[in-house]
C-alpha cells in the first residue's frame, strides 16, 4: 500500500530517483517544444482577431501560421432552396468575400510581422480544418471555443470544435471568448 509523504501526498513504491529524473527531463523537453506550424481556424466573426492574436503569442518566432476559413457548401445545405442567384454563383461570391475579409484580418493582426498563409475552403468546417492540418503537418490547431454561428445547444464547445477535437491529427488549442 502506498504511503503518504509530506512532499507529494502519496508515495509510489515503484518510483526510483532515476525514473523521477527521466520524467522530469521528458517534461522539460516537452515544455520547450516550439510550435512551428500553427493552423488557426476562424469563422470571420467578432472573436476571430482574438483567436489569431492568441495563436501569435503561442507561436515560435519563425513559426508558420496558416489562417483557415471554411465556407459552408451551399449545395448540400440548400438543396431544395430557390434563390434569385444560382447556387454556384452564390458559393463563389461567399468565397470571394471570405478571401477579402480574411486578407483584411491578416493585415490587421500581422502588421509588421511575417504574413500568414491564407486558406478559404469550401465544405464542412471541421473536416476541412482537420484535412488541412493533416495535409500541411500542423503542430497544433487553434480555434475559438464557440462560433457565433453555432447552435445554442452546444454548451461547452461548438459542434465544429467538438469534431475538430475528436478527429485532429495534432494538438488542439481551444481559445475561450475574450472577456468583455
Amino acid at each position: 500500500m502506498a504511503q503518504r509523504t509530506p512532499e507529494t501526498g502519496i508515495s509510489n513504491p515503484d518510483q526510483t530517483p532515476e525514473s523521477t529524473a527521466r520524467v522530469a527531463e521528458s517534461g522539460a523537453l516537452a515544455s520547450e517544444r516550439r510550435l512551428d506550424r500553427l493552423l488557426v481556424a476562424v469563422d470571420l466573426g467578432d472573436g476571430s482577431d482574438h483567436v489569431i492574436r492568441f495563436a501569435r503569442r503561442m507561436a515560435g518566432p519563425s513559426a508558420e501560421i496558416m489562417l483557415v476559413h471554411v465556407v459552408c457548401d451551399l449545395e448540400s445545405l440548400l438543396d431544395a432552396y430557390v434563390c434569385k442567384k444560382p447556387l454556384p454563383e452564390l458559393q463563389s461570391d461567399l468565397v470571394i468575400e471570405g478571401k477579402a475579409r480574411l486578407r483584411r484580418l491578416a493585415q490587421e493582426c500581422f502588421e509588421g510581422m511575417r504574413p500568414p498563409r491564407e486558406f478559404v475552403l469550401n465544405g464542412t468546417a471541421w473536416s476541412e480544418i482537420v484535412a488541412t492540418a493533416r495535409r500541411h503537418h500542423a503542430d497544433a490547431i487553434v480555434i475559438g471555443s464557440q462560433s457565433q454561428h453555432e447552435p445554442a445547444d452546444h454548451h461547452i464547445v461548438g459542434g465544429t470544435v467538438a469534431r475538430v477535437l475528436w478527429h485532429a491529427p495534432c494538438a488542439v488549442v481551444v481559445v475561450p471568448p475574450e472577456e468583455e
